[in-house]
């Protein structure tokens, strides 16, 4: 289950009279200019650095290029901006909100406005495109989950097929029930999603039977927590944020990295101690983590809690558009 979040990856398009160029002002990136040669980006920059924090960009502007026949894009200048993914105090705190995975969207969506103006474009059409995109910048690690999120907004079910390949997962609309009350915190440090995924899989191949032992526990509590969400068995929901969040935790063990990080299980149990479910988010290991609760009172309560405890309690709401 993932929900979109009110932070969004924002991409404009405008043309150029010479070299195509790309600006990044959340990576102090700009004017890098670049030309497609034969389905390829060519940079015309020396910068290393830069060419690197670019992989999402260059990933998205080839598939959609591919999905449209390797149409020509040339005179175009790109400005990506990703400011709502960082704190507003000018620490430059960046919070794990899937900024890659929505840029990656965006990135596809605006490329295929350009080469087809006149056509819808839904998430149906642009999901496959810039998961594929989102997966090889990734070389090949993630579940996508983020970009599908990105894509339709809202609260969905996500599930990968046997091939783990995001570009053929199943999404589906669920409800959020109204009474149940969610508070997201920054435990205080920022993590590589990559590197716990790459942990995990290690495991995979030196103890598969501990892997496959997480992985079954771990799916069951899955799909039971989608049930739960729709049939409103709200308790039920609950109790198996928390008991993921403890699986998580075993995980991690097993694999020898802090998906459960020490701030997380301090966040865990001052939410526990007023009433409230704990986990953390998506790979978890020291970034977001959320608590969960059927009373208002119970989640404000360790909202309050949680910053008296020095910890960054953000404001979040689902952010919902037109598919």
């Amino acid at each position: 289950v993932v929900m979109a979040v009110n932070r969004t990856a924002n991409v404009t398009v405008k043309s150029a009279d010479s070299a195509s160029l790309v600006s990044a002002p959340g990576l102090n990136i700009s004017n890098v200019p670049f030309e497609i040669l034969d389905g390829h980006i060519r940079w015309l920059t020396e910068n290393e650095k830069s060419q690197y924090q670019l992989r999402f960009f260059q990933a998205a502007v080839l598939e959609a290029l591919r999905a449209n026949k390797d149409a020509d894009l040339a005179g175009c200048q790109f400005t990506l901006d990703t400011s709502d993914f960082f704190s507003e105090d000018n620490s430059g705190l960046k919070f794990g909100f899937g900024s890659s995975a929505s840029l990656t969207y965006a990135i596809v969506a605006a490329v295929l406005k350009i080469l087809e103006p006149n056509v819808a474009q839904s998430p149906q059409k642009l999901l496959p495109i810039a998961s594929a995109a989102h997966y090889l910048a990734q070389k090949k690690l993630g579940s996508g989950i983020d970009v599908a999120a990105a894509a339709y907004g809202g609260l969905i079910e996500y599930q990968l097929p046997e091939s783990k390949n995001p570009v053929k997962a199943n999404v589906q609309r669920i409800s959020w029930p109204n009474e149940l009350y969610i508070c997201c915190v920054f435990s205080g440090k920022s993590v590589s999603t990559r590197e716990l995924v790459t942990a995990v899989y290690q495991l995979q191949k030196t103890n598969s039977d501990t892997f496959l032992k997480h992985m079954q526990q771990m799916t069951l509590q899955s799909k039971e927590a989608v049930e739960a969400l729709k049939y409103e068995k709200t308790n039920q929901f609950i109790e198996l944020v928390d008991a993921y969040g403890l699986s998580m935790q075993q995980l991690g063990e097993s694999a020898g990295v802090s998906i459960m990080s020490a701030e997380h299980r301090q966040l865990k149990q001052l939410a526990n101690k007023y009433g409230a479910a704990y986990k953390p988010s998506g790979a978890g290991g020291g970034d977001i983590g959320i608590a969960v609760s059927l009373s208002k009172r119970t989640i404000e309560q360790t909202a309050a809690r949680f910053h008296e405890e020095g910890f960054l309690v953000i404001d979040l709401a689902p952010y919902y558009h037109e598919i």
